[in-house]
């Protein structure tokens, strides 16, 4: 038997077991100490700016503090970000947050049942592509998001990038388009300005009941005080 593995803009086909071993090797888990951070700067500084920009990007030392400084304000504002290892190797990362989400509730949405969380800046490194890297980041982010009690787990995909459309479509990931109670319950225009992503494709996921999965009141986790927004990436 044959799966079809679609990840980041690249389709392939592989054995069962190749797929299986490739998933077994990869370790995921969240951003915590200074070589995690500086190991986050690094690989996002490899896949978006060292061939995109060249030489007139910034530098890998000052791609690496504004990593620093940024991941330490989205993490103040409840955002966690994981890094995928294969060997030790940082080849992929994610990132899990409600910042996005502030403001997006309609006031019907706060009176209601879901709690909604958001996945950002998925990235795989070019080289440690098609070996699950991808499937592993979204596996853990949306066990985390169980635990801290989320319902529906939401993401901005480009519209012309059919390939990761098809990923998370396909129904081992079961992203699909937004039901008209999540569509009604959420501005979905500030959503996209606070994730920077105006133009972009929303897909949802409703996800199993979590130990944390009760309302407190008011607004719900993917409401935060202060209103920090996701600042570009540089």
């Amino acid at each position: 038997m044959m799966i079809n593995l679609l990840l980041l803009g690249i389709l392939i086909t592989l054995p069962n077991s190749t797929l299986s071993l490739a998933a077994s090797v990869v370790r995921v888990s969240s951003v915590h100490s200074s070589d995690d951070v500086r190991a986050l700067a690094d690989l996002r500084f490899d896949e978006w700016i060292a061939e995109a920009y060249g030489e007139e990007g910034p530098s890998r030392g000052a791609f690496r503090i504004a990593t620093a400084e940024i991941y330490q304000e989205r993490k103040d504002g409840g955002a966690t970000a994981f890094l995928a290892r294969l060997h030790d190797k940082a080849v992929g990362a994610a990132e899990l947050s409600p910042i996005e989400l502030h403001g997006c509730e309609t006031a019907n949405e706060r009176q209601g049942r879901n709690i909604y969380l958001y996945a950002t800046d998925v990235v795989t490194a070019r080289t440690h592509r098609r070996m699950g890297v991808g499937a592993s980041l979204m596996d853990s982010i949306e066990k985390k998001a169980v635990d801290l009690g989320a319902s529906q787990l939401l993401l901005h995909v480009e519209k012309e990038n059919t390939a990761a459309l098809n990923f998370y479509r396909s129904p081992a990931m079961g992203y699909g388009d937004l039901s008209k109670e999540v569509s009604d319950g959420l501005d979905l225009d500030l959503l996209a300005e606070n994730a920077g992503v105006k133009g972009q494709l929303l897909l949802g996921k409703s996800l199993p009941p979590g130990r944390a999965n009760q309302r407190s009141g008011g607004g719900g986790f993917g409401v935060l005080s202060g209103g920090t927004k996701k600042k570009p990436k540089r």
